[in-house]
Formats: structure tokens, sequence, C-alpha cells
């Protein structure tokens, strides 16, 4: 069954919509997008932000930055690895978060 917190009947993830990021975060945030882009590009099919920084109650230098990538398709092992890449850049370069979690889901 279903975690009926994260998703409405159907199984899709809920999205709540609220206003933007705390400024605090929205650095790291856009910069993870477009370097997941970049680095990624066509395997990216949605990248949801849960937890204290979606709900905007995150504070600078004690909250990680938790993240939900949903794929087009199974990654490859070079995938893995490239989205560990990803995380372990995002770590270093904002020290607002004290780490980045990725849960990664395929469409299928």
């Amino acid at each position: 069954m279903l975690d009926s917190k994260g998703v409405d009947a159907e199984g899709f993830i809920r999205t709540i919509s609220r206003g933007p990021i705390q400024p605090a975060f929205r650095s790291a945030a856009d910069d993870l997008c477009g370097t997941l882009l970049d680095c990624l590009g066509s395997l990216i099919d949605s990248v949801y932000l849960y937890g204290s920084v979606a709900r905007g109650d995150a504070t600078a230098g004690t909250s990680d930055l938790d993240v939900t990538l949903i794929l087009t398709r199974e990654p490859t092992l070079q995938d893995d690895q490239a989205i560990e890449s990803v995380r372990l850049s995002m770590e270093k370069q904002h020290n607002e978060v004290t780490k980045v979690d990725f849960d990664v889901g395929c469409l299928t």
C-alpha cells in the first residue's frame, strides 16, 4: 500500500502549492535543478523537494535538502555515478544545507 501522505488516490505524487522557497535555500534549489539537467538531461522526468525546505521551515546550516528524482528509465551504473557526483558537488558548494538526500524512482 502506498503512503497516503505523499500520493493521491491514484498513486501520483501530491504537490503542494506554497510560496517561494526560503531565500537561504533558493540558490541551492536552483543550482540543483540546473546541474541535474546539465548532467542527466532527458533522463530526468521530474524533481520534487520535500521536507523542511519544501515546507518553508528549514534552518540554514542545520537542515538537509530532501529531493525525489523521477527518471524516465532505469538508471545505468554511469547514471548512478552521475547522480552521486551531483549530490557530492551540491554538498560541497552549498553550506546552507548539511547534506543532500536523493530518493530516486523511475516512471515505470
